[in-house]
Order: structure tokens, then C-alpha cells, then sequence
């Protein structure tokens, strides 16, 4: 199956820069499991075909596919004469981020409900012992010319871009341009006319303003907090695995007093929820943690989920047992609900 699309060639007439818009959407490259699959040579020669170029745009939306087909892609693009504009449609995934890596600089956007993600290098084989410590250091060394990649964009020194492999990281749109993967986010209220694209930290501020305007204007206390503050409170609930958090206290415009206050409690719940065995509703408590109606409301659903569980599979047959599964439950809760009130 082909995976990318050449939509037209525009341009070449009087002053008019000769442009070509290219569509990558789809697994990328060679593989082994579909014969049709085409490799990075066919798109490169594709290209070649179209002449000299002023401007070459890219809608990406793709889950990644072949290592060295998305980065031969990424590298013809950085080395082509042409202004490279990449678009993230709906992810830049795997072999789709060292992709995304070829816009030229200043000119890799994505849409807000966009994300990425990166890793390390994946195979498959068979052998004895030795094959694989070999593939293992063959590996390492695929995962640094990642790690050059993407470091040449963002900035980041080598050893978190190598963390950050080693844990898969998915990010958002506005994580990717705050983290310097992505230099800007696409604006959809009206029609770019006219883009100018600014610099990385005027991006910066634009994320966290929009972060800061995203609930109705009616409902919106006033904005006194600095962008620094946002900056922190994001940082702040990333550190604490509660990044789902974030959005709500920049919005809220909370204080940084506020949000430590905030996370303590959150983090509380998430100590005792996993001690109790309830992980399941961690998160639905922690976001309705000022809200005591919800509170109860999830407590009562999951104990009698949990009494109904024990009733399906025949329950404890010594009535002692379950009196006691019954006033653990109940014990949970009330330490769950004790630690939401302090």
C-alpha cells in the first residue's frame, strides 16, 4: 500500500515559487508483512521527479514504520535546497517524529489535538545468545543517530533525549512545542493568510495564553499569574505523574502555593488508593477531589462494584471472611475520603 501522496505542483510562473504539497499518511516505508509497501527510494525519486522545488509542504499523519525508510525521508528532506513546511495532522509517531525532523527550522507545526511520540529502535529476530547481545549494541548505536536527530532540533542534551527513548514518550501538541519539537501550533479560528512564525519562546507564550484563556470568558477569573508560573505548575504536575492536572490550575490561575497544596492532596489520594487496591478510580477521585458529591458518588459505585464481584463469583463461604472483606472496603474509603478532607 502507498503510504504518501502527491497532491500537486504549483507555481514556476513569473515570481511565483514553484511549490508541491505531499500527503504521508500511513505506516511508512518497506515491510515485510505487506508486499505492495513501497521504501523511502520510491518517495525520494517521486520528489526528484517534480524538478526544482522553492517549496515542499508535508501533511504527516502517521504511526511510524520502517527505522531506516523515516530516516532517510528526514535526512533527503534537511538536504533538499527547498523550504520544507511540515504539518502534523494527527500524530507523528516512531519513524513518523525523525520524519517530522526534516521541516526546516522554524517550520515544523502541528494542530492542537496532535500529538508525537518517541522511542527506540525496535526489532525482531531469532538466534542464540550472542546474536542477541550483538542486536542490542547495534541498537544503541541506531538510537544515537536518533538522539543526534533530535537533538540538533530541541536542544536537549543527550542523556534526557535518552530517557526520554528509553520511556516511549508521547506528548501532546503544546508538550512537543515546549519541549522544542515543535516550533509552533497550528491556529484553526480562522485562515493563515499570512504566517509568520515566531520565535520558539514567543511560542512558548502563545501555548501557555491559550492554556490560560481555554475556559469561557464568563467563568474566567482574571489572569494574574506570569507565564513563568504556568511553566512551573506544568513542570510541577509532570514531576508528580499527574499531568492531567496541568491544565485545570494554569486555567484556574491558581498560585504556586495553591498547586503544591493541590498536588500534596493528590498525591495522598494516589498513596492510599494504591494501598486500598484502588487504582481503577485514582484519577476520577483526584479530579473531583473539591467536589464531595462525586466523591461519594464513586465511592458508593466502586464498593458495590466490588460487593456485585463477590457475589458473581460465589463470594467467601465463611461469613466471617466476608464480613471482613466488607469492613476492608469500607476502610478504604474512609481513608481515601479522610485524606481528600485534610
Amino acid at each position: 500500500m502507498k503510504w504518501y501522496e502527491i497532491l500537486n505542483l504549483t507555481g514556476g510562473a513569473g515570481d511565483k515559487p514553484r511549490s508541491v504539497t505531499i500527503n504521508i499518511h500511513g505506516t511508512v516505508g518497506g515491510s515485510f508483512f505487506d508486499p505492495d509497501a513501497v521504501a523511502a527510494s520510491e518517495f525520494i525519486q517521486a520528489v526528484q521527479s517534480m524538478g526544482d522545488l522553492d517549496e515542499i509542504r508535508v501533511s504527516l499523519a502517521t504511526p511510524g514504520g520502517n527505522f531506516f525508510d523515516g530516516l532517510a525521508i528526514a535526512n533527503f528532506l534537511k538536504g533538499h535546497k527547498a523550504e520544507v513546511i511540515i504539518e502534523i495532522l494527527s500524530e507523528a509517531s516512531s519513524a513518523g517524529s525523525a520524519i517530522a525532523m526534516g521541516a526546516s527550522a522554524g517550520k515544523l507545526r502541528a494542530y492542537p489535538a496532535s500529538f508525537m511520540m518517541i522511542h527506540n529502535p525496535l526489532t525482531g529476530m531469532q538466534g542464540n545468545a550472542n546474536d542477541f547481545r550483538a542486536m542490542a549494541d547495534k541498537l544503541d548505536i541506531l538510537k544515537s543517530g536518533l538522539l543526534r536527530l533530535y537533538a540538533e532540533r530541541t536542544g536537549i542534551e543527550g542523556a534526557t533525549l535518552w530517557e526520554m527513548l528509553d520511556q516511549e514518550t508521547l506528548m501532546t501538541a503544546e508538550e512537543a512545542v515546549l519541549k522544542g519539537f515543535v516550533d509552533e501550533i497550528i491556529v484553526t479560528e480562522a485562515p493563515v493568510l499570512n504566517c509568520n512564525l515566531a520565535s520558539r519562546e514567543q511560542v512558548k507564550s502563545e501555548v501557555l495564553n491559550s492554556l490560560k484563556g481555554a475556559v469561557s470568558a464568563q467563568n474566567s477569573p482574571p489572569v494574574n499569574g506570569s507565564d513563568n508560573d504556568a511553566v512551573q505548575i506544568i513542570k510541577m504536575c509532570h514531576d508528580k505523574n499527574l499531568s492531567f492536572l496541568a491544565s485545570d490550575f494554569v486555567t484556574q490561575n491558581l498560585s504556586i502555593t495553591d498547586v503544591q497544596s493541590r498536588l500534596t492532596t493528590a498525591n495522598d489520594i494516589q498513596n492510599i488508593c494504591a494501598t486500598a487496591g484502588l487504582n481503577t478510580v485514582t484519577q476520577n477521585l483526584i479530579q473531583n477531589m473539591n467536589n464531595p458529591a462525586e466523591l461519594l458518588r464513586i465511592a458508593v459505585s466502586e464498593t458495590k462494584a466490588e460487593m456485585d464481584e463477590d457475589i458473581d463469583s460465589g463470594g467467601p463461604k465463611d461469613l466471617t471472611q466476608n464480613k471482613q472483606n466488607n469492613e476492608n472496603i469500607k476502610n478504604s474509603w474512609s481513608r481515601a475520603i479522610s485524606a481528600v478532607k485534610r
